[in-house]
This record gives structure tokens, sequence and C-alpha cells, in this order.
């Protein structure tokens, strides 16, 4: 326990002594009590107070929120947040869960929060720390209920009710066997458009869990589907493709959908859209463009014909939009089969994404600007076999940035270790080519930048300036780029390793 001074000694008997013998007799004395409560606590430390209230019920303090008294009802939820945030979760679940449980119904959302709050607390410890909620099977069922009836809250309410009930799903799948968990749900389903999709957000949080779990929610992700197939709203639409866009995130989602023949309906989609549903596109390539993140051989083999679609987001100038093209890139990219699919863009769409990543890289954001240059990297990253791309893959580089070299040159000297590890991952790319030797051996001051290690301040930024000195170094046909003299210039740097600090000499006079 953590030693304790007189007057923190003092505070800890007023809680003490105000938990034991509060009561309603009277309001005036109840909000003095309170106000009481509330002084001490704030005068001692959570951890001070843990082992002491380990064994104590809340439950006259939680009794001071039947009130009507607003005051009352605000100060008791302060007092009791403080008290529970003194206790382990473990001790939430075994001394304080009927009361917590009983808040739920409160007609003040305010302590339904505090409530959730708690419940959700137990729920992320119980890995750690041991913690449970210790009700019988009956009262676990009544809770559950309780948790689904949420659904119909405000979002706040709403929200936290999701969460909690993923995780009690999650760990217990068989919940959802019983007729009235289903039933609460479908309650929620049809009580309005925007119950319906907090609990398909339930449902998919439930399915990215595993294959076993999608199948317990699956009578939820089939109405998901079928709201996909027949609705003619707009605003429905562009919502269960969000939904169906997080569940493809995961290999038993995407298997399911497949199965079911959603991505193929999608597709249709895409390629012949109806005329009503145009403003739901977006959202349909949006899909696809997370399929191509989360299954890239997948989406070249199966789904070709999306990337043109894909490439054409870019003009809407939407952040979240462009960062997904260009991850589509990226790890597309990383097969022979995804850059052959890049490289063999008709000239409009292939001249389109490159002026897009040249535009990005050149002066967008730091997070689009790293994500750009890294895609790059990867599709000029060789795979095997990839010597048969190499004059398209140069081409399409040339297209990006005639000057691509002098360019990222003038990002690697910016104060910004994220950038200029971006550009260290171009130029290892870049080794594994003839033409991109070439390239770095043409641009004035290359040479000179390499071999400057004042430019790498951070351990981040050396270990990456380090790799393109191996890459050059290791390059079957470097000689053919660069100097001998330069070359030998890079095996010291290499054996000097990427901490290396020259140490200047200086001879110390005094005048006589």
């Amino acid at each position: 326990m953590v030693p304790m001074d007189v007057d923190i000694e003092q505070n800890v008997a007023v809680i003490m002594n105000i938990l034991s013998e509060i009561s309603l007799t009277s309001d005036v004395d109840t909000i003095v009590c309170l106000e009481n409560l509330n002084t001490a606590l704030a005068n001692v430390h959570p951890k001070q107070l843990q082992p002491l209230l380990s064994s104590i019920r809340f439950e006259k303090v939680f009794n001071c929120l039947n009130t009507d008294d607003d005051e009352q009802t605000k100060l008791t939820i302060r007092i009791l947040d403080k008290l529970y945030n003194c206790c382990t979760p473990e001790v939430i679940g075994k001394q304080h869960v009927e009361d917590i449980i009983n808040g739920l119904v409160h007609p003040k959302s305010e302590v339904i929060l505090l409530c959730l709050q708690q419940i959700f607390r137990v729920c992320r410890a119980a890995d750690d720390e041991k913690a449970a909620l210790e009700l019988d099977s009956g009262k676990f069922l009544h809770l559950i209920l309780m948790l689904c009836n949420l659904l119909t809250n405000d979002l706040s309410l709403a929200s936290l009710a999701i969460q909690i009930l993923s995780e009690f799903i999650s760990s217990c799948p068989l919940t959802l066997d019983e007729p009235r968990v289903r039933t609460a749900l479908q309650c929620a389903i049809d009580h309005d458009s925007c119950s319906r999709f907090r609990v398909y957000e339930l449902a998919i949080c439930v399915a990215s869990k595993s294959e076993k779990h999608l199948t317990k929610v699956a009578f939820l992700i089939d109405q998901l589907m079928s709201d996909l197939r027949t609705t003619n709203d707009v605003l429905i639409m562009m919502n269960v493709l969000e939904c169906l866009s997080d569940l493809i995130a995961t290999t038993q989602g995407l298997n399911y959908l497949e199965n079911n023949n959603v991505t193929q309906f999608l597709l249709a989609q895409l390629c012949s859209p109806d005329p009503n549903m145009a403003l739901a596109i977006p959202g349909v390539i949006t899909f696809f463009g997370n399929l191509g993140v989360h299954h890239p051989a997948n989406f070249v083999a199966n789904y070709p014909q999306v990337l043109p679609f894909l490439v054409d987001l870019v003009t809407q100038q939407d952040s979240p939009a462009m960062a997904m093209v260009i991850d589509t890139v990226s790890v597309v990219s990383r097969s022979l089969q995804g850059k052959q699919l890049i490289l063999s863009l008709e000239d409009g769409y292939a001249n389109r994404l490159c002026s897009f990543f040249h535009q990005v890289i050149r002066g967008y954001e730091s997070n689009l600007r790293v994500r750009a240059m890294l895609a790059v990297a990867s599709l000029v990253t060789p795979d095997r076999d990839s010597l048969s791309i190499s004059n398209e893959l140069q081409s399409f580089v040339v297209a990006i940035d005639s000057r691509l070299v002098p360019t990222l040159l003038a990002i690697s000297r910016q104060p910004f270790v994220e950038l200029r590890c971006a550009t260290h991952r171009i130029y290892s790319a870049l080794a594994a080519w003839d033409w991109g030797l070439r390239l770095m051996a043409s641009a004035a001051g290359f040479q000179e930048y390499l071999l400057d290690r004042s430019t790498e301040k951070e351990l981040e930024g050396k270990n990456s300036k380090y790799e393109v000195v191996r890459s050059i170094v290791d390059a079957p046909s470097s000689a053919g780029g660069f100097t001998a003299r330069f070359l030998v210039h890079l095996q010291n740097y290499l054996k000097e390793g990427p901490l290396y600090v020259q140490v200047e000499h200086s001879i110390a006079t005094e005048d006589l």
C-alpha cells in the first residue's frame, strides 16, 4: 500500500465514513454529503484508495441517482466515476455489476453512459486481468437484451453498446443461438435505418473475428446483402457498401461475399451501372479498392477490369480516396502480375495515374507523399522474372517524373525523416535496374549526397540511407552506372556501418 501522510489519512477517513453512512433521509443532507465526498476524493490518489475499496459496495451512493434533482445526479455521476476508477476491472465485475446493470435502465443517458463505460472496462480487461462479470446465465442474457435495446438509443450509447456486444458475442458466440437475442436484434433492425446499420456494424465486428463467428451472424449479413440488391435508396446503398468494404478486409468475409455473388453483382454495377445508382458508384469502387489492398492476388486474378475505375478516383481530390488508390497500387504491384496489370493500363488511364503520383510526391500532405513514394518503390522493386517488363517499367517511372531523382533529392534534404526514408526506398529499388542506376548516377549532386553522412541525424534515417548504399554496391551492374572510384567510397561506407561518425582531429596551440 502507498504510504499516506496525515492529510490524506483524514480524507480517506472522510471517504470511508460517508460511504458507510450516506442516506436519503434529507435532500439537503445528501447534497452536503456528496459534496464532502467529492472534495475528499479529489485529494486522494486512486492507488491509495484501491485496496481500501476492494470490498466495499457503492450502492448507497448509487441510490443517490434516484432523484429528479439534476445537480445531485451530475454530482453523483462524478463521484461514482472516481470511485469506479479506483477499482480494478476485476473488482467492478464482482462487486458492482448489479448496480451497474440496474443503471442501464435509468432515464438519464449520462447515467447509462457511466454504466456502459464500466462494463466496457471489464470486457476489455478480461484477458489481461482475469476480470469478468459475475453473472449467472439468466442475468447475462438479460444484460445482452438490454444492450440490444440500447442500439436504438442515441449514438454515444449505441456505439458503446455495439463494442460491448461485440466483445460478449465474440467470446461467447452461442449467445446468438438464443431466440430472444435474435428477436431483439431484429427489432432494432426494424426500428429505423440508423438502428439497422448499428446492428449491421455489430455483425461486421463479430464476423471479422473468424469464420466461426461469421457463421453465427450470417443471418444478419444475409439481410445486409439483401438490402444491397433490393434498395433504390442511394444513401442506404452507400451505407451498405461501407459495411461490406469493412467485411471484405478479412479472408472469411471475402469468401462469403464471393460465394453469395456479391462481388459479381457489384462488378456488374460498375461495368453497366444503373443510372439511378450513379451516386453510389464511388462506394462500389471503394469496395474493390479495399479488396485490392487486403487481397491483392485475388484482385489481380479476378478483378483486373476494376483498376481503371479506381484510377478515376484520383480526380476527386479527396484524401481518403487518394490514399486508397495509392495503397491499392502499392500492394498490387508487389507481384509480377500486379506490375503487369498497372503497366498495361490504356494510355489515358496510365497518364492520369502517372500525373497523379507526380503531383502527390511533389506537393501534397506528408502522409500522402510518403505513401505515394512507397507505392512507386513497390512498383519498381523487382519480382521474379520481372526483367521482361524492364522497358515498360522505365517508361512508367519516367512518365511519373522525367527528373525523378533530382525531385527525390530535393525531398531527401527536407527535415522530415519519414519523407527522407521514403526517398531512400525508391533509390534502393532503382538500384536493381541498369536504367535506375543510370538515373541516379547522372543526377547532379546525387553522389555527393549519398556520401554525406550529415544528412541523417536519426537512427531510422541512417539505417535507411545505409540500405541505399548496400543496394548500389550489391547491384550486379553497378559499375555501368557509377565510376570505380565512387564505388570504392561506397564500399568503405558499407564497411564503416550506418552509425559511423568521422572524428575530426584538432591540434591545440597556445601563444608563447
